[in-house]
């Protein structure tokens, strides 16, 4: 497959059953889920790589139809994560990012001097006079390839110590606020601080059953959940909650759907700087695909998204 830009690989993807594209993206992002060894770490960075932009294609798919006939096979999901690696527009290479780039930086410095007059007006030395094009761009392609590496690496790491992380900081954020946070925490999420977080490790639990289909769960599906388990707040009840309140519709005309929210970032910004767009799994982990169905598309993403 070759796409002259990104908005061919857009309009690719939108040929076919959006919801098969989540199916077969969410299958191989739980395949890496799954414990395993690599004799050679770069396979491990390889499918890892692969998982980040399975990704990608699975929040451009919100862009489609989940009623069109087309369903996307492996093989052209496979393809189209390999055109999508190898694309040369996407990398260093394309010379007009690096060119974009350091403009993009120096007007933003002069923008800031300007906005900020009252601050730099008796500055002997400005930014803008110390950062000029060609000093920028001596570092801009160092930059790039720091982004490219943290997009195509996102998600190593353990999991676990970030909810960890996560809940030591609302403990914080209580300490400082006369424990009136975890009060509003309450009322918000209707879980405790603790029964909230617990409800991530169901969501691994329920969603990475193999009779749901990795990363699917239907409301109506009976959940055989230990009695001990539920004694720890892990219930469905709690999980519907949890689920609920950490999703959005995908494929839908709706202010705050997927769709809605990627093609806003998409049509804010030149096309090639497109290939790096926003993983919203990160702020969004659920998709409501209806009222019962719900899909965890990527694990990773959902651990980091706490």
């Amino acid at each position: 497959m070759d796409f002259k830009s990104f908005s061919e690989l857009r309009e690719f993807i939108r040929r076919y059953n959006s919801t098969s594209v989540i199916e077969i993206g969410a299958k191989k992002c739980w395949q890496n889920w799954e414990p395993k060894k690599y004799s050679d770490p770069l396979d491990w960075l390889h499918s890892n790589t692969e998982r980040n932009y399975a990704v990608r294609l699975m929040l451009l798919a919100s862009g489609g139809n989940p009623y069109r006939r087309g369903d996307i096979s492996v093989e052209a999901f496979d393809s189209l994560i390999n055109a999508y690696h190898n694309w040369e527009q996407h990398t260093i290479s394309d010379k007009r990012i690096l060119d974009k780039e350091a403009e993009a930086l120096l007007t933003s410095i002069q923008k800031w001097e300007i906005e900020h007059e009252k601050i730099t007006r008796n500055w002997s030395l400005k930014l803008s006079n110390i950062l000029d094009l060609e000093v920028i761009h001596t570092h801009v392609a160092g930059l790039f390839l720091q982004r490219l590496v943290a997009f195509q690496n996102a998600g190593f790491g353990y999991p676990v110590a970030r909810i960890y992380r996560t809940i030591k900081m609302i403990e914080l954020l209580d300490k400082h606020s006369d424990q009136k946070f975890l009060d509003d925490f309450l009322e918000r999420t209707k879980l405790s601080q603790i029964n909230y977080f617990k409800q991530i490790i169901g969501c691994l639990m329920v969603f990475g059953n193999f009779y749901n289909g990795k990363g699917f769960w239907d409301f109506s599906q009976f959940l055989d959940i230990d009695d001990e388990v539920q004694k720890q707040g892990i219930n469905p009840e709690n999980i519907k909650i949890f689920v609920k309140q950490n999703s959005e519709l995908f494929s839908s005309q709706a202010d705050n759907s997927f769709r809605n929210k990627i093609n806003q970032t998409l049509n804010s910004v030149p096309d090639y700087y497109q290939p790096l767009f926003y993983n919203y799994f990160l702020e969004v982990p659920f998709i409501k695909l209806n009222n019962e169905r719900f899909c965890l598309p990527d694990p990773f993403s959902f651990s980091e998204s706490c």
